[in-house]
């Protein structure tokens, strides 16, 4: 019948860095040497060209979203009705559309701006040694580590709204904040920005980080001291007090205790989530709960099934999670694998901007891991297994949020030139 036809696919890489504007594309189909072709394009929505030409031009464009995908049916013909071969070329030119569209959502000369328009423009700039506007990330939170030249601020909900965080092998994301070096964790929804110590005893410039990163003398009991079995079943992180070898306080005093003296006019009183502590589950079978007949010793959190990619990380405390109000805390475990982590053993994590250089300490994370019917609840922590009972000796790295809208002095947050405040 004189008349072919084949299919183009055009769909927005998962791999690229996105942001929020547009992809746009010129796709061309044109004669090669002397062939003497005719082409014709239906697309997937049934539009097309009136009649056959010889030059075929479509100009388009994909919303920004990873798996939006255009297709394309290309009729070919001969320009007469004898029997010949058609050769023909196929190129497509991608452009970002639109690209100074990209809204910065937060109020310009604030810390929460500066982020945001400063991986904005590394997108736009491709740049490869800063921090890309990517909404989502290259890789898959719980179900992979971040890339070794993943560097990116990517986006997800959390209590007040949308919330930008940082994941990978980031290096300018620092910031100097009452003569401590700080690593910034995320923007929450309402413009506040979440910090992890990174050094206690200098600022960012000479910080060395490793044990600097910690508080108290030595490692500390999550929840403090257990005197008795009956202790060891309570979660209580909020009023245990006293530690394991000695009377100390547990996790959560020393960290009121080491934040008595910072001026907390910049400081939020932020939500820090602990999780589920209702709904417990057998491992691989996560709909036995715990008055099952037939359960575990051992039975794991809503947050595990997050550790092994069952169910996506979320930044919402959701319904029935346990949640407190402080000044002060620990990252959760969906902060932490949205950083770039993963729990598995034997995977490095040398790239991902958490992991602390030659330090090899374990520390607390907040996020409930299982309990043991018979004798403790756990947590999760760094650098072990998943997690471990609260009554262990692990370190204490401290979190903070600041307040939103707060005003910035330096812009740049590499370590040789923080964001100060």
């Amino acid at each position: 019948d004189n008349e072919r036809y084949f299919y183009i696919n055009v769909k927005n890489s998962k791999d690229n860095n996105e942001s929020d504007t547009d992809i746009g594309y010129v796709l061309t189909i044109e004669n090669d040497s002397n062939s003497k072709g005719l082409y014709r394009y239906i697309d997937s929505y049934g539009n097309s060209n009136d009649e056959y030409v010889k030059t075929l031009e479509i100009e388009e464009h994909i919303l920004n979203d990873y798996n939006k995908e255009e297709r394309f049916k290309i009729r070919v013909k001969s320009e007469s009705a004898v029997k010949t071969e058609i050769k023909y070329k196929v190129k497509i030119n991608c452009y970002q559309k639109e690209e100074t569209g990209i809204v910065n959502p937060y109020k310009e000369g604030t810390l929460a701006y500066s982020i945001f328009e400063n991986a904005k423009n590394a997108y736009i700039k491709s740049s490869e040694d800063k921090t890309i506007l990517s909404r989502i990330p290259k890789t898959v939170p719980a179900q992979q580590v971040s890339s070794d030249d993943e560097r990116t601020l990517s986006m997800t909900e959390d209590d007040y709204g949308n919330s930008y965080y940082f994941r990978g092998n980031v290096i300018d994301n620092y910031l100097n904040f009452n003569n401590m070096c700080w690593r910034i964790v995320r923007i929450e929804g309402d413009g506040s920005i979440k910090l992890i110590l990174e050094d206690k005893t200098t600022t960012c410039e000479t910080a060395t980080g490793g044990a600097n990163a910690f508080i108290g003398e030595g490692a500390w009991g999550y929840k403090g001291k257990v005197s008795s079995t009956s202790d060891l079943l309570d979660f209580d992180y909020e009023n245990n007090v006293g530690g394991k070898l000695e009377n100390r306080p547990g996790a959560k005093q020393l960290i009121d205790e080491w934040l008595s003296n910072f001026d907390k006019e910049l400081l939020k009183e932020d939500n820090w989530c602990i999780g589920n502590l209702t709904n417990w589950y057998k491992w691989g079978d996560w709909n036995n709960i715990i008055n099952n007949n037939d359960i575990k010793k051992f039975v794991y959190s809503e947050a595990v099934k997050r550790t092994t990619g069952l169910k996506i990380t979320n930044l919402k405390c959701e319904e029935n999670n346990k949640s407190i109000k402080d000044y002060g805390g620990l990252l959760t475990i969906d902060e932490f694998l949205n950083a770039g982590f993963n729990t598995a053993l034997n995977i490095s994590h040398d790239n991902v901007y958490l992991q602390l250089k030659n330090n090899t300490s374990e520390w607390w994370l907040l996020s409930v891991y299982g309990r043991n019917l018979y004798t403790s609840h756990g947590s999760f922590c760094v650098l072990h297994n998943g997690g471990d009972g609260i009554n262990a000796l692990h370190m204490i790295r401290p979190s903070i949020v600041l307040i939103p809208n707060i005003e910035l002095i330096k812009v740049d947050g590499t370590k040789e030139n923080p964001y100060l405040i």
